[in-house]
């Protein structure tokens, strides 16, 4: 801690909550280990970083530094299977600028980009997975910082900073009003005075594990062919621009329904008797983050505390549909490839948990739907089941 000063903002009740439920997590014990104060276990709080000094990011195919227009940035290894409808995606909404930085790809996707003009391409020494040596402390629970942290503030910070600009994964397509850009949507981001956009991780998903396995051949994804997503409200914005979940999602349902790992509850969850509530209301345990703030205008002194929140809040009474394309036939190759390479969170264990999922379905013959799910993906159906909002835009 000596040199990376917290900065807190505010200390409010809702601040005080949200630090006690860390402080009483049961993986929380090196947050009490390493002496930090209760008042300093906070979401909110920003860091004084200098990322500028783990940056090793080279360009390696078309300088695009200089180059004008909206700008969206995304890290990507072996992602040939989203890259084709994800650029007609995001060029259809108005981007001009792609600054991808390429982890390593095999498969043909770093040659790919090298042939867009749009898209400028960006390699590291590092990979995505690897622990930063005396890295920033971007959160107070202790753990190690990775690169991938690294790379999504650099990333933002070299290339849009002070500016408003999309940084998302490439199974990851936010989606507007129809007939609407994102430069039609950047004066309402604007006029809301924040420095972000929450959205709505919406997990997509066919309609059972048969539909899965028979579209495995298929080399590119299809984002208009029939996908369903759990049509319920999510998420809540408060008026200060705080995101919370209001429904866990599809997968933590299906992790339930299918009896894979159980996330634990805090001890303040306990004592509110949120596991009683939550089964006698019929909702899952939350188990995956289901927000994100894909839309940033990054202020100097912020910063992404992970890739799904900044340390700043959002825009009060806004919240968009990023359809994330999670449950695809390439869902296999990538379990498979992290399971080989652990370089995510607690050793890949969400991709074991995905494994064994995948697994219990194949052997039940699954159905990934619910009573609730629907694949009317329009803007007015997202907005009439709670899953978008936009206040004021009719």
């Amino acid at each position: 801690m000596a040199q990376y000063k917290v900065r807190l903002y505010r200390v409010n009740q809702a601040f005080f909550l949200n630090a006690v439920a860390v402080w009483t997590h049961p993986k929380a014990r090196n947050i009490r280990e390493r002496g930090y104060p209760l008042c300093q276990v906070s979401l909110r709080g920003a860091l004084a970083l200098d990322f500028s000094r783990f940056d090793d990011l080279r360009v390696v195919s078309n300088d695009l530094t200089g180059a004008s227009g909206f700008t969206l940035t995304c890290i990507v290894r072996d992602e040939m299977y989203f890259l084709p409808p994800f650029l007609d995606h995001y060029r259809g909404l108005g981007v001009k600028r792609f600054i991808f930085l390429d982890d390593n790809s095999r498969d043909g996707t770093r040659e790919y980009l090298f042939s867009q003009p749009d898209c400028m391409v960006l390699a590291s020494n590092h990979n995505f997975g690897d622990i930063v040596p005396d890295g920033p402390r971007l959160s107070p629970n202790g753990g190690s910082v990775r690169f991938c942290i690294i790379w999504t503030n650099l990333l933002v910070r070299k290339f849009s900073l002070g500016r408003w600009s999309l940084h998302v994964d490439a199974d990851e397509f936010l989606q507007l009003p129809e007939g609407m850009r994102i430069g039609d949507f950047l004066p309402i981001a604007e006029a809301s005075g924040a420095n972000a956009v929450w959205s709505v991780l919406l997990d997509l998903y066919p309609a059972d594990i048969s539909a899965l396995r028979g579209a495995r051949t298929n080399e590119v994804l299809d984002p208009d062919t029939e996908w369903y997503f759990d049509a319920r409200r999510h998420l809540q914005v408060s008026a200060a621009g705080e995101v919370k979940g209001a429904y866990s999602g599809s997968r933590a349902r299906l992790m339930d329904s299918f009896g894979i790992r159980k996330p634990d509850y805090t001890l303040l969850d306990r004592l509110l008797l949120k596991p009683l509530t939550h089964r006698l209301r019929g909702k899952s345990r939350p188990y995956n983050c289901i927000f994100k703030a894909p839309l940033l205008k990054m202020p100097d002194n912020g910063a992404m505390r992970n890739q799904h929140r900044p340390t700043f809040p959002g825009a009060p009474g806004i919240v968009l549909p990023l359809e994330h394309f999670k449950f695809t036939p390439q869902i296999y190759d990538r379990v498979a490839a992290a399971l080989r390479m652990k370089q995510y969170y607690e050793d890949s264990i969400e991709y074991k948990d995905m494994e064994r999922l995948l697994i219990a379905m194949e052997q039940a013959q699954g159905d990934f739907r619910c009573s609730w799910s629907s694949s009317d993906r329009s803007w007015q159906n997202y907005v009439r089941t709670g899953v978008a909002q936009l206040d004021g835009f009719a």
